[in-house]
């Protein structure tokens, strides 16, 4: 049952801001998740350019990069209140959870970010390359080690 959509203070006062030609207010958050085994990495693609493409990019813009590793995914998101509202929702509801993953975690989130670091929204799949002892991941020179979400409590 979809609960109904409220006004709170925020959306008016974003509103009048957006009406007088201020700079939207974006924020950042970053997740991580476990993927199924039986999901492909071009349908998790094909899922958030679908989740995306209802929000008009000039008013509601969204910048970032989603990693796809071969267990777990990284998205690090850039974007207003009402997108990164909408996919919080979006990845708490049962029907699209397959694509998002589970145990899902929010690492960090901050408000009001100054400047975005990212130009645009991207997905980029991962290799993993396994080794003697751990599991690491080479991306652009940097070596991490594999973990999954239940590693962070």
């Amino acid at each position: 049952m979809d609960l109904p959509t409220r006004t709170s203070m925020l959306d008016v006062m974003l509103e009048r801001l957006q009406k007088q030609g201020k700079q939207t207010i974006l924020n950042r958050v970053a997740y991580v998740a476990t993927l199924s085994a039986n999901v492909k990495f071009d349908e998790i693609n094909l899922a958030y350019e679908k989740f995306f493409k209802p929000f008009n990019a000039e008013s509601d813009p969204y910048f970032g990069i989603l990693l796809l590793f071969p267990n777990c995914l990284l998205h690090l998101l850039e974007s207003t209140p009402k997108v990164i509202n909408a996919l919080l929702k979006a990845m708490n509801s049962t029907s699209d959870l397959k694509y998002f993953g589970t145990g899902i975690r929010v690492i960090a989130s901050t408000e009001d970010i100054q400047q975005t670091a990212f130009q645009s929204w991207s997905c980029q799949v991962m290799q993993a390359n396994p080794t003697e002892d751990t599991q690491e991941v080479s991306a652009t020179g940097v070596q991490l080690s594999a973990c999954s979400p239940s590693d962070l409590h």
